[in-house]
């Protein structure tokens, strides 16, 4: 009699839960087997991203970008870590010291020439990814050797002038060659905005007048000529003038050579 009772008591539960879910199921709360489930995007679930693309880049480049991270890590080695800024370019990659993959047989970091050439091969490897402003050219600039590392220095220029500030890309190489960092600022575009109106001279003492503590020694030198890149204030385009570089008593002061305006007064002295 007590079995009997027990059956049908677990009988009766059995029903209520089925009768429980088939109403949730109605209710929308529980998917029956016969109602297929939504899509993952239909529930406020992210569509799952793949590791080497980044969620914060539009979704139209980041199948670009996925092929660019191969073929860089195929050409310079899968111990790298590539670095994008946010308009997509190539800003950094970190490489690491004695990295087996992609050594230079009887490399020398000692020897300037060889330094050279394989930081010239790996700017050609990334040129495409740094994104620099047509009719900017990377210019080799400084070759910094050393007994286990050494060190490439490209300028962006202009039919020689160099372009500053930025426009900078510094490749740091280890004792096989291998690529131990690149650093980039390179301008991806430049809009040159004026003509040379001014002399050295002339713009050498609108550099002296624009430093308030003066003496009779103060002089300006021959100054240097620079593209000065800046961007405008309500935004657009970066603007390139044609300027003058000059060190006055310390102080660096950039004059616009059209205009003789002071673009950029700064102390450099080490206090």
């Amino acid at each position: 009699m007590k079995f009997d009772l027990l059956k049908k008591i677990g009988i009766l539960g059995t029903l209520g839960i089925v009768a429980g879910a088939g109403f949730l199921s109605l209710r929308g709360q529980i998917p029956s087997r016969s109602t297929p489930r939504p899509a993952p995007s239909s529930i406020g679930l992210m569509p799952r991203v793949s590791p080497s693309v980044s969620p914060s880049f539009p979704a139209q480049s980041q199948g670009v970008r996925a092929g660019t991270e191969f073929k860089l890590k195929e050409s310079l080695g899968d111990s790298v870590d590539l670095f994008f800024g946010p308009d997509g370019r190539l800003g950094e990659i970190r490489g690491r010291m004695g990295a087996t993959s992609r050594k230079v047989p009887n490399f020398q970091p000692k020897d300037a020439a060889a330094a050279s050439a394989r930081g010239k091969a790996i700017l050609e490897s990334v040129q495409d990814s740094l994104g620099v402003a047509p009719g900017f050219p990377l210019v080799e600039v400084h070759v910094q050797i050393g007994v286990i590392s050494a060190q490439v220095t490209y300028q962006q220029s202009l039919a020689g002038i160099p372009v500053e500030p930025g426009g900078r890309v510094v490749i740091d190489l280890g004792s096989h060659g291998e690529l131990l960092g690149l650093s980039s600022e390179a301008w991806s575009s430049v809009n040159l905005i004026n003509e040379v109106k001014l002399d050295s001279g002339s713009a050498g003492r609108i550099a002296v007048n624009a430093i308030e503590e003066k003496n009779t020694a103060m002089s300006s030198g021959s100054g240097s000529s620079v593209i000065w890149v800046s961007r405008p204030i309500g935004g657009g385009s970066p603007e390139g003038r044609h300027a003058y570089q000059f060190m006055v008593n310390g102080r660096m002061v950039v004059v616009d050579a059209s205009s003789g305006a002071v673009l950029k007064r700064r102390d450099v002295r080490i206090h």
